[in-house]
């Protein structure tokens, strides 16, 4: 008995030494050559599919009150310019929350500041639905815009920082670009169907509170899957918290759940993060403060002038289409029903602009800088066609009018969402979350200001009768102003000197895409 406890049965060695030589050898390999490795799976999507959810909530929530003016009006008896503050304070709390998330993010980590955010905009957005007067919905709208511009910073960052190189672009403009559209074009829909055809104003199907409420389903159900299923970054991991062990570790559970351990098996590690000077053992320079200091302060504050201009335009362009359309359907004949239709009709743009900005991303010979400046180009030129209404001209139609801001409404989209994927790119995994959260306080602060500019531009005056083709401007005038803003950002955009397709991501200012 002791001898066969003792001797190992014929071969078994055999045996052992072939399953040692099978099991997969650990690796030593940098983020971007792991995450290259384990590729995109199942861990990603699920973690996508969650982000998206939150995605088509936020926008569901930030774009509501563009689509239900008439409702308000109704219930309350205010005017359109009335409501146009409501939208603008709702954009200054997310150009003061995106400050706030940025900073998180980049402090505290990407998972973190998305789950609060998202936590916090499910409460705050369902709290909407049950203000009691005019001046207690703008201060909500303002809370909800605290937390609902603390979410965009470490979404973007933890998308980009999780995708392997030759996807993220794609990605990263897909899961903000298309869940944003969905968004829109959901909300759209619903106030669509707040009243019968033929517009009751004492009857409706359900109340614009009831809206606010939906608005909030798709956030709650994208957080409960993202509390399960949304991991830490690992590039946050191990380039600024230094936590190298656990970016490890999150990579080996990636592989893991894409169905590929052998790409980057237990036992495996990361090349450790060689920190600029100015990193090394303090915390004590902010990433805000990183962010004005050269090198990285020339492209700062470009992209951030740039993306303030392609902003106003988006937005302009949203808060013009129900209030124009709504003088534009009565000269015309339309129906309440086919007003709201023109509505949902211009929000699908964003898909195929969208879709077409995925694949010139990528492109050689144009990559992320001049897909903006070519989009933002495109705008302008939509906004000068749709200021002396060219295609309505044309066919002879007064849809012609649908198909202008169609075309108009992408191009301003595409541009928008493309020039937040150019800055998260271009700057350094410690300062990305910031520069994000500057852009995108830039950007809300110009939308605070579309909605009272545009009514302005869009008041009639006394036009001189010498005026001759200049009195077509008089109703339209504002989107000469959108165009010019368009043309100022193709021109930064053109004029900057990084390029970050087919580059890695940076973590160091040294490592800027050039």
């Amino acid at each position: 008995l002791m001898s066969a406890t003792n001797n190992p049965a014929p071969g078994a060695e055999n045996a052992e030494s072939k399953n040692s030589a099978d099991a997969p050898k650990p690796k030593v390999l940098d983020l971007d050559e792991a995450l290259s490795a384990v590729g995109l799976g199942w861990g990603q999507k699920l973690s996508m599919t969650a982000m998206s959810m939150m995605w088509i909530g936020l926008n569901m929530q930030m774009f509501a009150m563009f689509y239900l003016p008439q409702a308000l009006k109704d219930n309350w008896g205010i005017t359109e310019g009335l409501v146009a503050w409501i939208d603008s304070s709702l954009f200054l709390g997310v150009a003061l929350g995106a400050l706030i998330g940025g900073e998180c993010s980049d402090r505290f980590g990407r998972k973190p500041t998305v789950l609060w955010s998202a936590f916090l905009t499910t409460i705050v957005g369902f709290y909407n639905a049950y203000v009691h007067s005019y001046t207690e919905l703008v201060v909500m709208r303002f809370s909800l815009g605290l937390v609902l511009g603390s979410f965009a910073p470490a979404a973007t960052s933890v998308t980009l920082e999780s995708c392997p190189q030759d996807l993220r672009g794609k990605f990263a403009m897909a899961i903000p670009g298309l869940s944003g559209a969905a968004g829109k074009v959901l909300v759209a829909l619903l106030a669509d169907a707040l009243y019968d055809e033929d517009y009751n104003a004492k009857y409706a199907r359900f109340t614009w509170r009831a809206v606010l409420v939906l608005c909030t389903v798709p956030s709650f159900m994208g957080l409960g899957l993202a509390a399960y299923v949304l991991g830490e970054s690992p590039r946050w991991l191990l380039v600024v918290a230094r936590r190298g062990d656990e970016a490890t570790q999150a990579l080996v559970n990636l592989g893991l759940k894409n169905g590929c351990p052998e790409a980057f098996p237990e036992g495996s590690r990361l090349r450790e993060h060689k920190a600029a000077p100015e990193e090394d053992g303090s915390g004590i320079l902010l990433s805000m403060q990183k962010l004005l200091r050269p090198p990285l302060v020339n492209s700062f504050l470009l992209s951030a002038l740039a993306i303030m201009a392609v902003s106003m335009v988006y937005y302009g362009l949203i808060y013009i289409v129900p209030v124009y359309l709504r003088t534009f359907a009565i000269d015309n004949g339309w129906t309440f029903r086919t007003e709201n239709l023109a509505l949902v009709a211009i929000a699908l743009s964003e898909f195929p602009a969208v879709l077409l900005m995925m694949y010139t991303v990528d492109l050689e010979n144009i990559g992320r800088r001049r897909s903006v400046a070519l989009a933002a180009i495109a705008a302008a030129a939509c906004c000068i066609i749709l200021n002396f209404r060219v295609i309505v001209g044309i066919s002879h139609s007064s849809y012609g009018i649908i198909l202008s801001n169609f075309f108009a409404r992408g191009s301003a989209a595409a541009a928008e969402v493309s020039a937040t994927l150019y800055i998260a790119e271009v700057f350094p995994t410690a300062t990305r979350a910031t520069a994000v959260s500057f852009a995108v306080t830039a950007a809300r602060a110009a939308s605070a200001m579309a909605p009272p500019l545009a009514g302005f531009l869009l008041l009639d005056f006394r036009a001189p009768a010498n005026m001759g083709m200049w009195r077509m401007l008089h109703p339209l005038r504002v989107h000469l102003f959108l165009a010019a803003l368009s043309l100022l950002a193709a021109y930064c955009f053109f004029n900057m000197d990084l390029e970050p397709a087919g580059a890695r991501l940076p973590d160091a200012p040294d490592e800027l895409p050039t």
